[in-house]
């Protein structure tokens, strides 16, 4: 009997994007102007002039150019299983499914951290530094010493920086490492209502913070520590002076096709 590929398909579609990915979809959804392997975005050309109480007519007209913003989609793949006696499987299912669910969560977990990457940003401008105290031994694989802990302050600086870029208030996230979520629970200010919306240490939930909607993951960056640091790629070795990093976002400002 041939293997009907109904069978795979079918569970790659409902898992893919549930669970440690789920993240993934507070963005903007590019899948319309997906071209084969590229992703061609129409970007408005710039804005035009305002005067007040002008004097001048006609108003002297201008063209606008509009773009086109482009990026290419990365193509994930794991290493194939073989699996034998396929009549037999295809009657109980048990061992497709176990293998099935081995790459699936393989390939959640590499889509994931690419995706906090390619979202993550390099620019000293739109960085923030934890600047709590130094007894903080939650390190990155290979790092050594001790790292200063995430504080409210820090967390209002991302908001102040949000502010400035005239981010809307609404629709904010931010995605920590477990080392750093816990963190928060450790914060005295933040058990008052007035700073988190609600009582976050009775429940163990941080649902928003400072306006931030607040989710963690078991691992998601790691930063060298250059002045300006930098991102270090998925996978690449661990160095002495490593650094966790999360990140913050807004849904209406990065996207996934």
């Amino acid at each position: 009997m041939a293997i009907q590929k109904e069978i795979w398909v079918k569970d790659i579609e409902e898992v893919l994007f549930s669970q440690n990915n789920e993240f993934l979809r507070k963005s903007v959804s590019h899948d319309a102007f997906v071209d084969n392997l590229t992703v061609h975005i129409p970007q408005a050309g710039s804005l035009p002039g305002a005067v007040k109480n002008r004097s001048t007519f006609p108003a002297a007209i201008v063209d606008r150019t509009d773009t086109t913003l482009d990026y290419n989609l990365d193509s994930f793949s794991v290493d194939p299983v073989r699996i034998g006696r396929i009549e037999e499987v295809q009657v109980s299912y048990q061992k497709r499914q176990s293998v099935m669910k081995q790459h699936l969560n393989i390939l959640m977990d590499i889509i994931a951290l690419e995706g906090v990457f390619n979202w993550a940003s390099d620019t000293l401008a739109n960085q923030v530094r934890t600047s709590g105290s130094t007894a903080n031994d939650n390190l990155p694989p290979g790092a050594i010493g001790l790292r200063k802990k995430l504080t409210v302050n820090d967390i209002k600086n991302l908001a102040k920086k949000m502010d400035k870029q005239k981010v809307p208030d609404k629709g904010r996230w931010l995605l920590l490492p477990a080392d750093m979520f816990y963190e928060i629970f450790t914060i005295n200010d933040l058990i008052k209502a007035d700073i988190s919306g609600q009582l976050t240490l009775p429940t163990g939930v941080a649902n928003k913070i400072l306006g931030f909607d607040v989710i963690k993951r078991s691992d998601t960056l790691i930063y060298d520590n250059a002045g300006t640091p930098q991102r270090k790629a998925i996978g690449a070795a661990g160095a002495a002076a490593d650094n966790f990093g999360g990140i913050a976002w807004h849904s209406d400002f990065v996207a996934t096709a």
